[in-house]
């Protein structure tokens, strides 16, 4: 619920876009102006049929009007229309509007929901295409409802219809009399009555004024920059709002035109391209995904189409679809942000050249928007909380449900039942629908987030996460996959524990050949969760077995007093039985204190069964001695063994794909076919993230440093860099090859860069996050610097900037420098991670171009740029020499000089100046 302490003041802390006011009442006096100025314009269009011009249109309009009102529908009569989408349809939708209030229904709905909707919404009219034989019209019949057809004639321009009454076949007297009286329009007349999309609960009806529709068609007009020589390809529903603002009422207003297909199919739009070339098109992910799947296939007709850009609506649109229909098409994909409660549009992404920021739906366009916290209050940029929406576009309330208008409005304001986000540019971003966070043991988590990664498998058509019931956690995270090809349960969850964190990994997965959907293409994952609730829990499938050994037994006894069950049987899974994160804390630090500190918190992720984990257990157990027990002398070239099992032991924890079962580094991501990163970091946590940004088409093997351990230096960097330089070889035989590391990782990745090219291969790109390697280096370095808002010991920038100390005596290749704004300790963070990715990719993309980077470092010159970062004291130092008694002209002596460090920080011994 929302807070009651929501106060004037927070609800005017607000974003949106000043759009130019429109003043037509009505939309019969907005549509007229382009028939005014485009008369002989073409307005409708169809396949094999003369265009029906703006004057035409105009006409036919008024004539509809006419007819209408000769049979008594008044502006406050409301005339329910049932037909197939195409022209007529539009025509009549148009015609209606502008004398009476129009309720286009889904020709899809059963007699007994026609019925329904023909008594509450009160009906006078219903019309229906000549001939037709809908169960719509037996419905009319039995709520008593008057009956007209619309009538068109195949050798006349798209859309021309006439409306004739049908003779009364019920002798029951007419449920809803007529308003003769009533019949002029204003702008707070009811122009469209609909009903939503009902993606997660019952259908509700929404009335939308002349005013809300003007509006929000001007807005559409505006954020698309439409004009008169544009065509539209309208292949949505007419019963919906995008079809009748966005395809409609929008583009006839600056006097373009749109082009009636009879249905959402390739075959149509492909026949559309062809003949009408059409400049932009509107569709859901699902047709869009359909298109770019056929185009491959029909070169002939795609080759030399017109369209300048694609609208994405009605569902979050995936950044594969976005990307395959891009590069198929040669045309942007924009994706728009909106609702049938604010007239359609909310929020749109900008035309090129403008930036495509993923992730984001665009700016706001038109009406006012504001975030929402829990505490009632405006959120920051970046912080997450509920979408709220008003201005003109929004609707005053819905029909027939005070009850939900108290939880829907606040005043003026509507809740949306979106969550979502502005960034520092007024972007915004949506993480999904309130309703559909999935609270798996207090642990929330976004179903949309988990489609993406599905949908990045390249083997997924479609997919959609949901929760189902479970005893003790709550909600499940189950998720439906729409397959390409054989896919199995095992290699989707395989996939997700490659990407997310464990507890978002699905515990359920099922295969479909489709999932449920909205003739609007929203996903309806209320149906899902409904369909597969009874069969969440497979308990009962499961053969109990009892630990045997004395080790399973140990650990059954623990989980046993953590999770509160009992007992405990050796296949049975942890996070079944309600484990969570903080159990599994609990659990790890109920061991032998000489097990945990093998083990991490993660492993019980890796190894989330009884008998998993003492296997897991045995083996970190049986490298374990090595390091507490006293080792003979180890040759120079090699890592000490008790070092080795302790740098073994941290890895034990490390999700992923290795070469061997002790092997040192993790695989990632391992299926893409760019480039591989092999990268070294501190902990298992920043490789998640790092690898979650860099997703999945791009292969990163993670690497451990040796930060925070007691044996740390720079001979035991060179060593454990040669191990890793083994497995790397074994991994990726030749190059080129990146690699990277961050903080004490940047060392390793370093001596790694230098140990490769010493074998004489290729390094694409050496990239470091904060550190300063003093010794040479040849090749190509990227150097990643926290420059803000970072105590001095670790402003790398400031450190090393000047060149009598800095990279450019040691690095005589190219060199990036490219500061970060934000803490060293926030690189990996989700709010930063992504745009560090972004730089990374950049510069190895330029790299393999042979292409200098806009952030090649060049050196100031002279000192007056040199940042002094410590104080003077950390500068002080005594010297002393043996200087000799005299010197004769050109005479050469050697001067022993002692420097002695007075000052109260360490200075590490330098052999070059500064």
């Amino acid at each position: 619920m929302l807070p009651v302490n929501v106060s004037r003041r927070t609800l005017s802390q607000v974003s949106g876009q000043p759009i130019s006011p429109v003043t037509d009442r009505t939309l019969f006096e907005f549509l007229s102006k382009s028939a005014a100025n485009h008369p002989g314009a073409a307005a409708i269009c169809a396949l094999d049929r003369s265009p029906l011009s703006h004057a035409a249109l105009a006409a036919q309009i008024r004539s509809i009007g006419a007819t209408l009102e000769g049979i008594g529908i008044g502006s406050r009569d409301r005339v329910a229309v049932v037909m197939p989408d195409g022209p007529q349809m539009a025509v009549l939708c148009l015609g209606v509007c502008c004398s009476a209030a129009c309720a286009p229904l889904n020709p899809a709905n059963t007699r007994p929901e026609f019925e329904y909707l023909l008594d509450s919404l009160g009906c006078t009219l219903l019309v229906v295409e000549s001939g037709s034989n809908s169960v719509a019209i037996d419905a009319a019949r039995t709520v008593g409802v008057r009956i007209a057809e619309s009538i068109s004639k195949d050798d006349c321009p798209a859309g021309t219809i006439t409306l004739r009454m049908t003779p009364s076949q019920s002798k029951a007297p007419w449920k809803h009399p007529l308003n003769p009286a009533l019949r002029t329009l204003t702008s707070s007349s009811i122009a469209f009555i609909l009903q939503t999309s009902g993606s997660t609960a019952q259908p509700k009806t929404v009335p939308l004024t002349h005013a809300n529709v003007i509006a929000s068609a001007a807005n559409v007009a505006q954020s698309l920059s439409l004009t008169s020589t544009d065509r539209c390809l309208a292949a949505l529903p007419l019963y919906l709002i995008g079809g009748l603002v966005d395809l409609l009422v929008a583009p006839l207003s600056v006097g373009g035109s749109v082009i009636g297909a009879s249905d959402k199919s390739f075959e149509t739009f492909s026949a559309c391209v062809r003949q009408c070339a059409p400049t932009w098109y509107q569709g859901v992910p699902a047709m869009l995904n359909d298109i770019a799947d056929n185009a491959d296939g029909d070169n002939a007709c795609f080759g030399l189409h017109g369209l300048r850009f694609v609208r994405s609506v009605s569902a979050p649109l995936p950044e594969p679809i976005r990307k395959r229909f891009e590069k198929r098409f040669g045309v942007p994909v924009i994706e728009m942000y909106g609702m049938t409660e604010t007239t359609g549009l909310i929020a749109s992404e900008a035309l090129p050249p403008a930036p495509h920021r993923p992730g984001s739906v665009g700016r706001v366009h038109g009406p006012k928007v504001i975030i929402l916290d829990e505490d009632g209050n405006a959120a920051a940029p970046g912080k997450r909380g509920e979408v709220m929406v008003c201005g003109d576009t929004v609707t005053s309330g819905y029909e027939g449900t005070a009850d939900t208008d108290e939880t829907s409005f606040f005043g003026a304001w509507f809740r949306t039942g979106d969550e979502g986000y502005f960034d520092e540019g007024g972007f915004l971003f949506l993480t999904g629908r309130i309703k559909d966070i999935i609270n798996r043991g207090g642990e929330k988590i976004s179903s949309r987030q988990l489609d993406e990664v599905a949908l990045d498998h390249p083997g997924v058509r479609d997919a959609a996460c949901f929760p189902i019931p479970h005893p003790s956690l709550g909600e499940q995270v189950a998720i439906a996959v729409v397959a390409k090809e054989a896919l199995t349960t095992s290699e989707i969850t395989h996939w997700f524990e490659q990407r997310v964190s464990p507890y978002k990994v699905p515990r359920v997965v099922r295969l479909m050949e489709a999932l449920p959907r909205t003739a609007g293409g929203k996903l309806q994952r209320q149906k899902l969760s409904e369909a597969y609730a009874e069969r969440a829990d497979h308990s009962e499938d499961k053969v109990f077995v009892a630990p045997k050994s004395q080790l399973a037994k140990e650990i059954a006894e623990i989980w046993e007093k953590v999770l509160g069950i009992s007992p405990i049987g050796l296949h049975d899974d942890f996070f079944d039985l309600g484990g969570d994160s903080l159990k599994a804390a609990t659990f790890v630090q109920a061991l032998l204190p000489s097990d945990t500190e093998l083990l991490e918190i993660a492993s019980i992720y890796d190894a989330p069964t009884i008998a998993q984990f003492e296997s897991l257990l045995r083996r970190a157990r049986a490298v374990a001695p090595l390091g507490r027990q006293a080792i003979g002398p180890t040759p120079s070239h090699k890592l000490a063994p008790q070092y080795l099992a302790e740098l073994r032991a941290r890895l034990t924890g490390w999700r992923g794909e290795r070469l061997t079962p002790d092997a040192l580094i993790v695989g990632m991501n391992t299926v893409g076919s760019r480039t591989p990163i092999f990268w070294c970091s501190n902990g298992f946590g920043d490789q998640v993230s790092f690898a979650r940004a860099l997703g999945p088409g791009q292969p990163l093997y993670a690497m451990c440093s040796l930060n925070g351990m007691s044996w740390k230096s720079q001979e035991n960097i060179e060593k454990v860099s040669a191990l890793y330089f083994d497995e790397l070889k074994r991994i990726q035989a030749t190059g080129p090859y990146v690699v990277g590391g961050f903080c004490d990782g940047g060392k390793i990745a370093f001596e790694l860069a230098g140990q490769l090219r010493e074998s004489g291969d290729e390094v694409t790109l050496l990239a470091m996050i904060d550190m300063f390697v003093d010794k040479p280096y040849a090749d190509r370095v990227a150097l990643f610097l926290s420059r803000e808002q970072q105590e001095p010991t670790y402003q790398q920038f400031a450190r090393y900037a000047h060149p009598e100390r800095g990279w450019t005596k040691r690095y005589t290749g190219a060199v990036s420098i490219r500061p970060a704004n934000w803490h060293h300790k926030r690189f990996f963070t989700a709010d930063n991670v992504v745009a560090f990715t972004k730089q990374l990719l950049e510069e190895i993309d330029l790299a393999h171009r042979g292409v200098s980077s806009p952030f090649t470092y060049e050196p100031p010159h002279g000192q007056s740029r040199l940042r002094q970062i410590l104080p003077d004291e950390a500068y002080r130092s005594g010297i002393r020499g043996l200087v000799p008694m005299q010197l004769y002209p050109a005479e050469e002596k050697i001067l022993r000089i002692t420097v002695k460090n007075e000052s109260r920080v360490l200075w590490e011994p330098t052999n070059v100046s500064g």
